[in-house]
């Protein structure tokens, strides 16, 4: 079946909007260029971005480490978790690969969801590989040492047991529309959870509050950061400060954005199309160009296996000792996983089955193939020096 996008007359009329909102954009390029559109950006968006890391993050202090107190909190959810099931990220691995191969399930009322389990999957993954994976995966390398790479592992294998809930929730509590679609995620099973639990007055209030924070994340932490670290490549890649791109980085935001409108305006259908051949393409040559690099220095392997190992227990020059590098890992490993924020869930609720606990399973593997590609970068650093 070929891609269609537009194949609604609802899908038309978003279409439409989209495009005339981005005409506004255009029509006002001028302006905006003699107003240098990058600094009025950062001048006005950063204040109120700051407030609210601010107050999201809240640090701690701990040993001389500052360690924002949501990172104990996801913690212990993984933690909890994983010995709750019982060590599910071990025993549990084999059971997902077995339901991500099988057919997809059929519903006879046609209530069973938009994607496969596979699309699902291919889709949470295209959000949470990437800047996490790469960037951050060097970042917590440079501050902590190698021994971050260790711990940045463990907290995506704690982070399994935390995805495997919130996918099983998700598919629990989703709602099917009239029209076909499914509406899922914490926002349904937060609410209708506390519900049962004769806690509606917290469920609703809270289930809210979540759709309004998921909306600024998936703006900022899950669009912003990826396009302006392309952004600088591009033009970095040009000329940097001679480039022709040089202080248009808004122009670069604003192609991108179309791209991406003519796919997301389809659904979560047609983004799951497009994810299916992206996600396994992407992390197929990124493996690949891994593979490369650590051949190449093939004689290092051993040393560096060892100096991760040994400096993920006795770290050197890292503030806080062993729990500074620990707090580091388990950071940055958070922010590549998103085991615990739940953005994921929303799209493993479209998933086409009839049982919540499977696509919990399927879960598992995304947070999984996160670690190991965490992984690929942290032995490419190490092993290159």
């Amino acid at each position: 079946m070929g891609f269609r996008p537009f194949n609604s007359r609802k899908d038309r009329i978003r279409m439409k909007k989209i495009m005339t909102f981005l005409m506004l954009l255009l029509c006002s390029m001028q302006s905006a260029s003699a107003m240098n559109i990058d600094a009025f950006m950062d001048k006005h968006i950063a204040p109120v971005s700051d407030a609210v890391a601010n107050l999201i993050f809240f640090p701690i202090s701990i040993f001389g480490s500052k360690v924002p107190l949501i990172i104990f909190w996801i913690l212990f959810a993984g933690i909890f978790f994983t010995i709750y099931y019982k060590g599910i990220a071990i025993w549990g691995f084999k059971h997902a690969l077995d339901i991500v191969a099988k057919p997809t399930e059929k519903s006879e009322d046609g209530n069973c969801g938009e994607v496969s389990s596979f699309q699902a999957l291919a889709t949470a993954l295209s959000g949470t590989i990437g800047i996490g994976s790469i960037a951050g995966v060097a970042i917590s390398i440079s501050i902590g040492g190698p021994g971050a790479a260790f711990w940045i592992f463990v907290g995506a294998i704690l982070g399994m047991s935390i995805k495997f809930v919130e996918a099983t929730l998700a598919v629990k509590y989703r709602r099917f529309n009239l029209d076909g679609s499914v509406s899922g995620g914490p926002m349904h099973y937060i609410a209708h959870g506390l519900t049962r639990k004769n806690m509606r007055w917290l469920g609703q209030p809270l289930s809210v509050i979540f759709a309004i924070l998921c909306i600024g994340g998936g703006i900022t932490g899950g669009n912003m950061i990826q396009i302006n670290q392309t952004a600088h490549q591009l033009i970095f890649i040009t000329g940097g400060e001679h480039s022709i791109l040089h202080g248009y980085a808004w122009i670069i935001g604003l192609v991108v954005a179309v791209l991406i409108g003519l796919v997301v305006v389809g659904g979560i259908k047609s983004i799951a199309k497009v994810t299916t051949i992206l996600t396994p393409t992407m992390c197929l040559l990124y493996i690949v160009s891994g593979l490369v690099v650590i051949g190449a220095n093939i004689t290092h392997i051993p040393a560096a296996i060892v100096q991760i190992v040994t400096e993920a227990f006795h770290p050197t020059a890292v503030a806080g000792g062993i729990f500074g590098t620990i707090i580091i890992g388990l950071r940055r490993s958070v922010q590549s996983n998103e085991a615990g924020t739940g953005a994921a869930a929303i799209v493993y609720a479209t998933s086409q089955t009839k049982e919540p606990v499977s696509q919990g399973f399927v879960a598992l593997l995304e947070t999984f193939l996160t670690g190991v590609l965490c992984l690929f970068t942290s032995f490419a650093i190490v092993i290159t020096g």
